[in-house]
């Protein structure tokens, strides 16, 4: 036990790792064996392989004037970890993660033993198992990707050829992966307004409930806006057919941009008040578009003008 009664901290949290770092790996090895299927299979060394040295960096880590910067050292260690067991075909990628929430089980149970450790102890040892737990989860589908390719060729020749058509299958993935992921973000941002001008609209139905006309005004604004919003949902949900490379699906039809601007405004103006004004020489400016995505994209110049 740590004398006094002050918490653990990182520096004797590091100290006792780095103390009984094999008595640790080898309650690791019995645990793994005992619950992971494909570690019954391995020898000492494949079992370990590079998690000796993942400890070291960990009790570095811990006992360093810069915690951030020396746990970056990890990720090479963690990518090594990842490599190996993807070279183990009886392993899974479900089965490798497991070893690591192991290793973060016994390292708990044994720090706790000591007594009750600080915040920063217990944020440094989890950032660093769950970065470490990342890096050698995305080593291990990029060797099973590339892998499972290799596979599907009959020779050297064609197998070589195949490994550089993964790697640019990979990455068209990860494009894929990144404009789905901005699409969502774009598509939450633009259904701020719409609920949010519905929901200001509602607080006002209740304030105006004596007035005929503005409960029937205001009752019109909700059910717009509600509908804007779940036509927006059901943009996500035609999200999964996207493919890289391509953009959202538009429908085209015969509307009036100045109508389109001033339903914008009249949303914009529920939750930001009068800060937006247009005027216009004319009422109409027909046109051949999508009225949906242009009120998106007016109301989305305009938020970001207020927001920036």
């Amino acid at each position: 036990m740590v004398s006094g009664s002050e918490p653990l901290n990182r520096f004797d949290a590091s100290r006792l790792i780095s103390r009984e770092h094999e008595n640790l790996l080898q309650k690791w090895e019995r645990q793994c064996s005992a619950r992971v299927d494909a570690a019954r299979e391995q020898r000492r060394s494949e079992l370990r392989d590079s998690l000796p040295e993942f400890m070291v960096q960990l009790a570095r880590t811990l006992g360093s004037p810069d915690p951030q910067s020396q746990a970056d050292l990890n990720a090479e260690v963690a990518r090594e970890h990842g490599e190996d067991r993807a070279n183990q075909p009886e392993y899974s990628l479900d089965e490798m993660i497991y070893e690591y929430h192991i290793l973060r089980f016994i390292l708990l149970t044994r720090l706790h033993t000591e007594g009750p450790f600080n915040l920063e102890t217990w944020q440094i040892l989890h950032e660093f198992l769950d970065r470490g737990i990342r890096k050698a989860t995305v080593r291990f589908v990029e060797l099973a990707t590339a892998r499972e390719l290799i596979q599907k060729q009959e020779n050297d020749t064609l197998r070589e050829q195949y490994l550089v058509s993964s790697q640019a299958a990979v990455v068209r993935l990860e494009q894929e992966r990144e404009m789905r992921e901005r699409f969502v973000d774009t598509l939450t941002h633009d259904m701020r307004t719409p609920l949010t001008a519905a929901k200001m609209s509602a607080q006002f139905l209740v304030r105006k409930a004596e007035d005929a006309t503005s409960v029937r005004n205001l009752s019109q604004r909700i059910v717009g806006s509600l509908e804007r919003a779940e036509k927006m949902i059901r943009d996500l949900l035609d999200s999964n057919r996207l493919k890289a490379g391509q953009g959202l699906p538009l429908h085209f039809e015969n509307c009036n941009f100045i109508s389109i601007v001033e339903a914008a405004l009249r949303d914009l103006r529920q939750v930001y008040g009068f800060r937006f004004d247009f005027s216009s020489e004319v009422t109409e400016a027909n046109g051949y578009g999508d009225a949906d995505a242009i009120q998106r994209v007016v109301e989305n110049l305009s938020s970001n003008a207020v927001k920036y």
